[in-house]
């Protein structure tokens, strides 16, 4: 139902959101596709950046799984 990242220095930041309010993925691949960056599109027009996030590839699908079919048509498809 909900979404947790931990993040800043010490993992001491918290930011939690619903997969409801995601409006679109967008992601870029780091290290030779080892690893990858990603934006997520919320409803209130703003936007959490993650980068250099670990098993990205299965990380993203799960959320892109999660949304909305209208999130999913915005997003970016994830290439096999």
């Amino acid at each position: 139902r909900r979404m947790s990242v931990q993040s800043g220095i010490g993992g001491n930041d918290l930011t939690e959101i619903i997969y409801p309010d995601i409006v679109g993925l967008k992601y870029v691949y780091r290290s030779g596709g080892a690893v990858g960056d990603m934006v997520i599109d919320l409803k209130d027009g703003s936007k959490l950046e993650m980068r250099h996030v670990p098993e990205f590839r299965d990380i993203y699908k799960y959320i892109l799984d999660k949304i909305s079919p209208e999130a999913r048509e915005k997003s970016f498809p994830m290439k096999d």
